[in-house]
C-alpha cells in the first residue's frame, strides 16, 4: 500500500509547517525583546545612577571653581589694598593721617592677610611692618620703608602672577 497523500493534505501539512516556522521565528524575536525588556530596569537604573554620579561630581567641580575664583579675588583686592597702604606710609609725612594708616595697615596685617596671603607675601608684609616699627624711633631709614614698600609690592606682584598664571612684565626696581 503505497501512501499517497491528497493534495489538500499536502496542503494543510505545507500550511502547518509554515505556522510552525512562523511561531518559531516569532518565539525567537521574543526571546531577544524578552532579554532586553528583563534588563531594562536594570539598565535605566545604572543610567539614573550614572546622571546622578555625573551632576554631583559637576556640582561639585562648579562649588570649587566658585570657591578658588571668590578666594583668588579677595586675595587679589587685599593685596591691591596692603601695597597701597604700604606705599602710603612710606610717602606719608609723619602726621594723624600716617598714623591712621598705620592703623589700618596693621588691621590688615592681622587679620586678612593671615587669611588669603601666600607665604612669600605675608613674610614679606612682615618684614615691611618692622622695618615701619624701627622708622618710628629713626625718621633717616624713610627711604629703607619706601624700598620696603616696592618690595611687598613686587612680592604681591610676582604672587598673583604665579597664581593666575598670567604673563606679567618685569618692573623697574627703582623708583
Amino acid at each position: 500500500m503505497s501512501s499517497t497523500v491528497s493534495p489538500d493534505e499536502q496542503q494543510r501539512a505545507d500550511q502547518a509547517r509554515k505556522l510552525h516556522l512562523e511561531i518559531e521565528n516569532l518565539e525567537r524575536g521574543k526571546r531577544w525583546w524578552n532579554k532586553i525588556t528583563q534588563y531594562l530596569p536594570l539598565i535605566t537604573t545604572v543610567i539614573a545612577i550614572a546622571a546622578f554620579v555625573f551632576g554631583f561630581i559637576q556640582y561639585r567641580d562648579n562649588q570649587e571653581r566658585d570657591f578658588k575664583r571668590t578666594f583668588l579675588g579677595k586675595q587679589m583686592d587685599l593685596y591691591l589694598e596692603i601695597s597701597n597702604s604700604a606705599a602710603r606710609l612710606a610717602v606719608l609725612d609723619d602726621s594723624d593721617e600716617r598714623n591712621k594708616e598705620f592703623i589700618h595697615f596693621k588691621v590688615l596685617y592681622h587679620g586678612d592677610l593671615r587669611m588669603v596671603a601666600d607665604r612669600k607675601v605675608f613674610d614679606e608684609t612682615q618684614k615691611f611692618f618692622n622695618k615701619y616699627i624701627n622708622l618710628q624711633s629713626d625718621q633717616t631709614k624713610q627711604g629703607d620703608i619706601e624700598k620696603e614698600s616696592r618690595e611687598l609690592a613686587r612680592v604681591c606682584r610676582e604672587s598673583l602672577r604665579e597664581t593666575w598664571d598670567v604673563n606679567l612684565p618685569t618692573l623697574p626696581e627703582k623708583p
